[in-house]
């Protein structure tokens, strides 16, 4: 017997100089930018909530029934949807039923081109050409698991046949031979699917194989129906053996995919998002430097950087902070950066030229039905990575700015002051109110302003009536006539709360969880969320929910219980995208552009 060859002393230089020559920026540019940065934004216990996608973890695993069956097209375009509720899915609007009908339509008519060579013409050339297809995505799945390859024989689906009918038979014998075929299609193609969805079973997790599991007990029944010879297969109602064999191929392929995106996900959160972290800023700093022509210290380029040195300068002249003392310390630049710069001429901005575009390079133009003229926003280069964060924390602070002053109106009508608003809702019935304020000012399926502000009218008087029972016309009225001057903007309860709101974010800009932990505040790292070392509870993977726990308390106490959940994650976003671009741009960029600026003035 041989001896196996010893690593040599050269093959372990060899693997040591690999790893000396590995090239981060060439690693990271494998990924798309977008999701760099996403996982930037994530902090390491929040990893199981990243996926591939951006989009959330489908919660809901699809099973084979009604609903699929007609999202699907495998139901009349006549008939109605087995559930309306779960159709929409909530809030859909006019444009979302029409691009679901539309999709629907499209899926309609692939599948029944293949039901229908089925039916007709035994042609089972489209279902050979499915399923081949599905053994592909199988084994994509699962490159290395040889033993579940085997299950899947491709030969075997090209030699299936369906029983052929006879041209010369009678009436009668036409009809048997119908349903013959009609078996023979069940008997024939589901053994395939069969173990298909047995080996999907076993890629999956625990929660999305419950439903593979149903469809695999399902299928088994119509199989062992159809192979004792039953006249009337153990089908689903009103589906044909060949609309069967369709829908079952196009629900495994659904499931296939959704377990391909699983699998992506996991390997995502568990293998790639510690290395993305790792080198993530570097890379984002090399783009940085491709797309503004700025090199590493090249801070005395005014021309690469405009906007971001305007920002720095305006964020001086307006902190009330004195030059000599953000000269002298570093900690109180962050801190005028994260709440004067960021908060304040950013998240808040309220003046500037009005525009009905949205965002080009570097800029941010806003429209709302909530206001007719929104400012206009030239966001600062080392920001631009998050102009879809900046929109979406700054649509969360006008609605809840908006909708907190009705409710208020609403109060105050009802004669019961405030403290509704300062608490969690009290009552089943407040707290059905909140959610229906919020659904009117989120209802995109209305066709007018008189017709969305008109919506908005109703829930707050349903709020003042719920408040206070015996509300009367003449309150209904003035309730009715203030809702337009609300959600223009002019009234002067609108900048109270805007002004509130405001200081919660900035207050929450220095928050930590414990002051006792907490490591001086750096332009290069800015005020993390994470204590280091903490043993005592305060870990890194509780760190996010006591944030937004501290933010919720501070927006209710404000006056904006009803908007403090969605104000509070709105506050957690904004503090990691300033956070993440010091870390990013610190000590590199914006530390030295501040202190250029100091010492120019």
């Amino acid at each position: 017997m041989s001896t196996p060859p010893q690593p040599s002393p050269a093959n372990d230089g060899e693997k040591q100089e690999q790893q000396e020559q590995f090239n981060p920026i060439a690693f990271m540019s494998n990924f798309d930018p977008e999701l760099v940065h996403r996982v930037l934004l994530t902090d390491p216990s929040d990893y199981a909530s990243l996926t591939m996608s951006g989009q959330p973890r489908l919660v809901d695993t699809p099973s084979y029934n009604a609903q699929f069956l007609w999202e699907n097209g495998f139901i009349s375009d006549q008939e109605s949807p087995p559930s309306s509720e779960e159709t929409e899915g909530g809030g859909q609007g006019a444009g979302n039923e029409v691009a679901l009908q539309m999709s629907r339509t499209m899926k309609r008519a692939f599948h029944a081109a293949i039901v229908e060579a089925v039916e007709s013409r035994n042609d089972i050339a489209d279902v050979k050409a499915l399923i081949l297809e599905l053994h592909e995505k199988m084994r994509g799945l699962i490159p290395s698991r040889a033993d579940l390859h085997d299950i899947l024989s491709d030969d075997d689906v090209h030699r299936m046949n369906l029983v052929a009918g006879d041209d010369d038979a009678s009436s009668d014998r036409d009809g048997e031979t119908r349903t013959a075929n009609a078996r023979s299609i069940l008997i024939v193609v589901l053994p395939h699917l069969i173990k298909a969805a047995e080996a999907l079973v076993r890629l999956e997790s625990e929660d999305r194989s419950v439903t593979t599991s149903c469809w695999i007990e399902m299928a088994t029944r119509v199989l062992n129906s159809a192979v004792e010879n039953v006249d009337a297969p153990d089908l689903p109602p009103d589906i044909s053996p060949a609309t069967f064999v369709v829908s079952s191929l196009t629900y495994l392929h659904i499931k296939a995919d959704l377990c391909a995106s699983d699998i992506a996900d996991y390997h995502l959160s568990t293998v790639l998002a510690p290395q993305i972290a790792t080198h993530g800023p570097e890379y984002e700093r090399a783009l940085f430097q491709q797309r503004f022509g700025v090199g590493d210290g090249d801070t005395d380029n005014d021309e690469s950087t405009p906007i971001t040195r305007q920002w720095i300068k305006r964020t001086v002249d307006e902190c009330g902070v004195s030059r000599q003392e953000l000269l002298s310390n570093e900690e109180r630049r962050v801190t005028v950066l994260q709440t004067s710069g960021w908060v304040n001429l950013i998240l808040f901005q309220t003046t500037g030229e009005g525009h009905d575009d949205v965002e080009q390079e570097g800029n941010v133009a806003e429209t709302s039905e909530a206001s007719q003229v929104q400012p206009f926003i030239h966001v600062p280069e080392v920001l631009q990575s998050d102009i879809s964060n900046l929109r979406s924390i700054r649509e969360t602070t006008k609605m809840s700015v908006i909708g907190s002053a009705l409710a208020l109106h609403a109060c105050n009508v009802a004669g019961v002051g405030d403290a509704v608003l300062r608490r969690e809702p009290s009552t089943a019935e407040i707290n059905q109110c909140r959610k229906n304020l919020i659904k009117s000012m989120s209802d995109k399926s209305v066709t007018s302003q008189e017709a969305f502000e008109k919506g908005i009218s109703a829930a707050v008087i349903d709020l003042a009536r719920v408040l206070k029972p015996s509300l009367g016309s003449e309150e209904e009225k003035i309730l009715s006539s203030r809702t337009p001057a609300v959600m223009k903007g002019d009234d002067p309860v609108i900048k109270l709360l805007d002004n509130r709101m405001r200081l919660v974010f900035c207050e929450m800009m220095s928050w930590t969880p414990d002051d006792r932990d907490r490591m001086p505040t750096r332009m290069s790292t800015g005020r993390q969320l994470r204590v280091q070392g903490s043993d005592d509870g305060h870990s890194a993977k509780t760190i996010s929910s006591q944030f937004q726990a501290a933010a919720k308390e501070k927006f209710m106490h404000r006056g904006f219980a009803f908007y403090a959940t969605e104000l509070a994650e709105a506050s957690l976003t904004a503090t990691k995208v300033i956070n993440l671009a010091f870390v990013v741009y610190g000590e590199t960029l914006l530390d030295p552009v501040f202190l250029t600026v100091l010492q120019d003035g």
